[in-house]
């Protein structure tokens, strides 16, 4: 967004796209209501990115903002963590997931106005593969479009579109993975919910095990089910877990895709 023949430093064209739509609600005498998709993906350009983000925004707060983002963990560390810069920028809103039917519906028909065609049951196919986390099925859903392009009538492509959606999120899963570092003892609770075996005893002390569980319930991996119950939000990186974790888990790089159970649960 640079206006006339000199080049705008890169604070002033932040600046400027941010305050763009108030600009032009402002012309056109309309309040507007700005979305920001994928947000926490702007950490990306800088660290010091959101504190430019938030004194501007808070200079243009005459309209609706919503920041939205496939990373609930990071959302959620951003706008509730007092030491990051988005603190008290906005309230929290937790959307619930489509339905099986629902997510069959959308699927098929943007297959079908792509002009490629699914076989019965592919869709419900991917549904189940991700447990309907809606980042892993699009995931899923563009590599089988893909596929399905190059060869319309080749078997296996649903399974091979599995395993493409595996590897291409296991960069993420391991950055995840390593978040769970602190406070110690993430991971071993990370690693008994997703296998089923009790949270707390075996030397673990209850305070030291809580922080872990709002740990994993902040970054936005587990929610609770019922008392002492808790499950993965996201099956595939229960899947990812389950893997390290397991007693007969194969080393880094030697494991298989397989398809993972739709939930994983474990209790006090």
């Amino acid at each position: 967004m640079a206006h006339g023949s000199q080049q705008q430093p890169a604070s002033a064209l932040i600046e400027g796209a941010f305050g763009l739509a108030d600009t032009l609600a402002v012309q056109k005498g309309k309040r507007a209501v700005v979305v920001f998709d994928e947000f926490h993906e702007l950490r990306k350009i800088s660290p010091q990115i959101f504190s430019r983000v938030r004194a501007v925004l808070q200079h243009h707060m005459t309209h609706t903002y919503v920041f939205m983002g496939s990373d609930v963990g990071m959302l959620n560390a951003m706008f509730r963590d007092p030491r990051k810069m988005p603190f008290g920028l906005a309230v929290s809103i937790n959307f619930g997931l489509p339905t099986p039917d629902a997510w069959r519906a959308y699927i098929e028909g943007r297959f079908a106005k792509l002009g490629v065609s699914l076989r019965p049951g592919e869709a419900d196919e991917l549904i189940s593969f991700t447990g309907g986390h809606p980042r892993d099925l699009m995931e899923a859903c563009e590599h089988l479009l893909t596929l399905r392009s190059l060869n319309r009538e080749a078997d296996g492509a649903v399974k091979l579109a599995e395993e493409k959606t595996l590897n291409s999120l296991r960069v993420k899963f391991d950055e995840l993975w390593r978040r769970l570092e602190q406070p110690a003892g993430t991971q071993t609770t990370a690693g008994r919910i997703v296998n089923g075996q009790p949270i707390y005893g075996r030397g673990r002390p209850q305070k030291s095990v809580s922080r872990t569980i709002e740990k994993l319930g902040r970054e936005g991996i587990v929610r609770r089910v019922g008392r002492g119950a808790y499950e993965f939000t996201e099956p595939l990186f229960a899947r990812y877990i389950r893997e390290l974790t397991s007693p007969w888990a194969v080393p880094t790089g030697e494991q298989k895709a397989v398809i993972p159970r739709l939930s994983s649960r474990a209790t006090a």
